[in-house]
Parts: C-alpha cells; structure tokens; sequence
C-alpha cells in the first residue's frame, strides 16, 4: 500500500452499528477511542508481566507459548493462596482491569467511569504513602496508574528471584 492510499484511509469512518432490533443502523459516534486504546494497551502489557511472572515461577521445562492459556487462567494460576500477587490486592485489580476491557470489547461505546476503578483506586491507596490518591484524578490515569504499580511489582518479583537464583549458584546450592 502506497503512503497516498494509507492517508486516504485515515479520514475513513467506521461502519454503522447493527442495532439491537438487527434491522436498523447506528452510526458509530461518540467512540472513546482513546480510553479503548489505553485500557487494551494497559491489559496487553499487564498480561505479558503476568506471563512473565508464571515463567519465573514454573519449572524451565514448562513451555508457557505451548499452552496457550487465556489471560484469565493465567491470573488464576498466579493468584494462588500463596502468591505474592494478593499482599496487595492485585489479583483483584487484575481483574477488575480484565472486566474493564471486556466491556469495552462487548460495548464498544462503554468508557471508564470512577465506578469501575473503584477496585483499582483501594489498590492504589493502598500502597500510597498517606494512603490517599487524589480525588480529581480521572479514571482512565487510575487504570494507567494501576498498571504501572502492577507491572513494577511483577518486575521487582522477577528480579528479585533472578538474583536469589544467582546467590544460591554463586554459593555452590
């Protein structure tokens, strides 16, 4: 496809809406394009650290690729009793994202509301200083801020057990 035919497509709009009736069209307006972007892309990224944390957690041989798990079997391989995961509720923040998505993904005219992160906003007072996050922020930047706090903790579970792994060669055990 040449450059002329891509930038031609861009002001291309969406197709009607089949509407509930399945006889009539619903023009597809009034699409919170950004939100759905954030809330995939936080949902995507969010699912590679939870792989990420099953591979660090499971036998070399175990071939994670293999298996083809859906996100919400990996969440409840890594949400076991023991898991790190529940020390602060992520598991349930998780979750919540997962259900966000999925409304999205079956409503495609839904948008976060402060309801849906509710969830998200314990999570992250939680593990805030003064146990506050503030009030007037929007409930897109909880679903961003939550996926930080999610991923860093998965990053710091993994290197944390890398580095255990090297001490423990490193003394010969």
């Amino acid at each position: 496809m040449t450059d002329k035919q891509h930038n031609s497509l861009r002001g291309l709009q969406l197709p009607p809406l089949l509407a509930n009736n399945f006889i009539e069209w619903e023009r597809a307006e009034k699409i919170d394009f950004d939100s759905i972007g954030v809330v995939v892309a936080c949902h995507l990224v969010v699912e590679h650290y939870l792989t990420r944390f099953l591979q660090i957690s499971s036998p070399k041989e175990f071939d994670w690729d293999a298996a083809r798990l859906t996100f919400t079997q990996k969440l409840s391989i890594a949400s076991g009793k023991d898991s790190s995961l529940n020390s602060i509720g992520l598991v349930e923040g998780i979750k919540r994202l997962n259900t966000i998505r999925n409304n999205m993904s079956h409503n495609i005219r839904t948008s976060v509301t402060g309801t849906d992160v509710l969830v998200l906003r314990r999570v992250l007072q939680s593990v805030s200083k003064d146990r506050k996050v503030p009030a007037d922020l929007q409930p897109i930047d909880i679903v961003r801020l939550f996926t930080w706090l999610t991923c860093s903790y998965i990053a710091g579970y993994c290197s944390g057990r890398v580095q255990a792994t090297i001490k423990l060669k490193e003394n010969g055990l």
